[in-house]
């Protein structure tokens, strides 16, 4: 598992310390826009801890990369990721949903992630509805009434 970021919400120390001590989780860092694609393009999911995120274009990015979304049910997330439970079973799913932000909870929706098949194209579809080309046409469609 890779880690790349900046900051971590004031944890990035701490977190630092707590990856060096796990074999299988290597901490990046601060990458590039284009690492931070190919990071997400080679990943079977990302994981998206962040709360109360107004929109959080990252899980979005995830998806355009045809990758999953692990996310805490919360902002942003709610309008652009598509849990299993909430798509009719398994069509349309893009990610899985926790709702407390907390270890055994993430734990949980990663092992409900393992169990889901989620399509790396139907990722990238849903990633479309937020091109900045859609929404100029909606906003267009909307204005012109």
């Amino acid at each position: 598992m890779k880690v790349f970021g900046r900051g971590f919400a004031g944890f990035e120390e701490e977190l630092r310390e707590k990856v060096k001590k796990i074999k299988n989780v290597q901490f990046v860092g601060e990458v590039g826009d284009e690492e931070k694609l190919t990071l997400m393009k080679g990943a079977r999911a990302y994981i998206f801890a962040s709360y109360d995120e107004d929109f959080g274009i990252t899980p979005v990015e995830a998806m355009g990369q045809g990758t999953p979304v692990v996310a805490f049910k919360s902002g942003g997330v709610k309008e652009t990721v598509v849990d299993p439970s909430a798509s009719s079973g398994q069509a349309g799913a893009t990610g899985v949903f926790y709702n407390k932000n907390t270890p055994d909870a993430l734990n949980q929706a990663i092992e409900k992630f393992e169990k889901a098949k989620i399509s790396k194209d139907e990722c990238v579809r849903q990633a479309k509805k937020f091109e900045k080309k859609t929404f100029i046409q909606l906003v267009q469609k909307t204005v012109a009434g």
